[in-house]
């Protein structure tokens, strides 16, 4: 979205939010939703069918996603569409897109992580992460907006955000609990080269129980 048609709002009493800094926050994120329908729709009726994606609203943004690369394609060569793009993101090529799940293992546990979130991303502390904290600080911020039900972060993570330097810093662990299958592809897209380890959390009661 444009924020430069953004207006700041100046009650001081708000808490903190993502859209409570500016006092029409929704009404011109719906007109970047109206915009991207309406050349969805110009798009469709030139490929004579429905593009298959699902759009949802991040940040100051709207994400739109698809499993298909072809239909990627024809979505960023929609000439209504490409002055809307903002960023593009995906695996370059399959190598690309199976080197993502490598590192990916599934827990078995009577719950899950902090009792609600069944993704665990853990990102060692690096030099290179140290470089991107404020970028990725930045992504965590616009696309969460410190929705607790989508996103948590383990102490170290919130510090490094905070610009708080650890003593030993070099041997501590970030961690990321991220409850949607969706938000943990995005994170590991925007994330890969930090990522370790990804965990999966796989309810026991959930497992069928075989009769003997």
């Amino acid at each position: 979205m444009d924020k430069s048609l953004l207006i700041a709002d100046t009650n001081p009493k708000k808490t903190w939010r993502l859209s409570n800094n500016w006092t029409n926050f929704r009404e011109v994120k719906q007109q970047l939703a109206a915009a991207l329908g309406t050349a969805l729709d110009v798009a469709e009726a030139k490929l004579g069918s429905d593009i298959d994606c699902r759009m949802r609203s991040e940040g100051y943004g709207i994400n739109i996603y698809f499993s298909d690369a072809q239909m990627l394609d024809i979505f960023v060569n929609t000439a209504d569409l490409v002055p809307l793009i903002r960023q593009i993101t995906a695996p370059i090529n399959q190598q690309h897109l199976d080197g993502l799940q490598i590192n990916k293992v599934t827990r078995y546990r009577k719950s899950l992580f902090l009792k609600k979130y069944p993704y665990k991303v853990y990102m060692p502390e690096t030099v290179k992460l140290a470089v991107d904290f404020k970028k990725i600080k930045q992504w965590v911020t616009e696309t969460y907006n410190d929705d607790i039900e989508r996103v948590e972060l383990n102490s170290n993570l919130r510090r490094a955000f905070k610009g708080v330097q650890m003593h030993n810093r070099w041997s501590c662990t970030h961690v990321m609990y991220l409850a949607d299958e969706t938000d943990l592809m995005m994170c590991q897209l925007r994330l890969h080269e930090h990522i370790s380890l990804v965990e999966h959390a796989v309810l026991l009661s959930n497992l069928e129980v075989l009769a003997t």
